[in-house]
């Protein structure tokens, strides 16, 4: 009886073809997960803005006041200064990039509503550089929970580095809801 020497192992043509297939379904996937990384991203920061809103609606009409949403305005340590209103050159939009305040006014009446220290009632800090449209400087939500002017808005939120956008739709009742992303990338509503 003859002995039959075996070798276990790969060859160097299995390893080549094993690291072939490999880099191929690298390839194919290192994109797939950047976008789904990018809209899961995206997804968290309108989360944030339209639970803000919503729950800025809820507080107005819990404490029976007037409660005022504004563009966020962080301190380089993250803390909350106030609001930030900066019109968008050539537009009739301002820029709502670095987050969202709601805040309810403890100033006398008949006087502009301003943010002060203690008045905060939330506020959502936007943490990836996203460019936020709206034309309006601050928002005002009614005690009965409404928008003050009854009009509807549109928040328009674009990634500055893939151009990927989201729409939020605030309507004159003061309920917010994220749009459906639409076929042309940005969400339609």
């Amino acid at each position: 009886m003859s002995k039959c020497n075996r070798v276990s192992g790969f060859a160097l043509i299995e390893l080549v073809v094993a690291m072939a297939v490999a880099a191929i379904s690298l390839a194919v996937a290192v994109p797939a997960f950047s976008s789904l990384s990018l809209n899961a991203r995206l997804s968290d920061i309108t989360s944030d803005l339209v639970a803000t809103l919503n729950y800025a609606r809820s507080e107005a009409i819990r404490r029976n006041q007037t409660v005022y949403v504004c563009s966020l305005n962080a301190k380089s340590n993250l803390d909350v200064q106030g609001c930030l209103s900066s019109k968008i050159t050539g537009s009739n939009n301002y820029s709502w990039g670095e987050g969202i305040l709601a805040y309810a006014d403890l100033q006398v009446k008949n006087t502009p509503a301003a943010y002060s220290s203690g008045e905060k009632v939330r506020h959502a800090l936007f943490k990836q550089d996203v460019s936020v449209q709206l034309p309006a400087k601050q928002l005002t939500f009614s005690a009965e929970g409404r928008l003050q002017d009854g009009s509807s808005y549109r928040f328009v939120f674009r990634d500055n580095a893939s151009q990927e956008c989201r729409t939020i739709r605030l309507s004159g009742s003061g309920r917010a809801r994220l749009c459906d992303k639409g076929e042309t990338g940005c969400d339609i509503c």
